[in-house]
């Protein structure tokens, strides 16, 4: 009986792991933390959910101007990408897109930090702002 209540005890935690981090107070659902963290580990760069730093990123949606936002205005000392879009509708889809562009740019500063072996936590937050979605993620 002991092994059986132990295995249903780590199946459940596992489960709860499984689904992605759990930031109080975040914009994200678990489930689209832990498809950010997966897809960093795809491109082969194992990164930690930060929940301080999705709250920065969701900081980020106070300051904007002309619709956009300006992320020289966040006082993180971590790497900030930006990604602005005509919005899908669905976060997951607008998550990807913005995932997928930024990994698909050698050239611009978001595929370093997704790269960037000194990375080692990613924050980010989504937000709305019809007709545009935008994602700002901190490294």
């Amino acid at each position: 009986m002991f092994f059986s209540v132990r295995a249903i005890l780590f199946l459940c935690v596992d489960s709860l792991i499984a689904a992605g981090e759990n930031c109080v107070g975040g914009t994200l659902t678990p489930e689209v933390r832990e498809q950010i963290v997966n897809f960093h580990k795809e491109k082969k760069r194992s990164l930690e959910w930060d929940c301080d730093l999705e709250r920065e990123a969701d900081s980020a949606f106070e300051k904007l101007v002309d619709g956009e936002v300006d992320t020289s205005k966040l006082k993180v000392l971590g790497r900030v990408s930006d990604y602005a879009h005509l919005s899908s509708g669905n976060i997951t889809t607008d998550v990807d897109k913005a995932l997928y562009y930024w990994s698909s740019r050698n050239d611009l500063e978001s595929y370093s930090n997704i790269m960037n072996p000194e990375n080692m936590k990613v924050g980010c937050a989504y937000k709305f702002f019809k007709p545009l979605g935008h994602l700002v993620c901190i490294y």
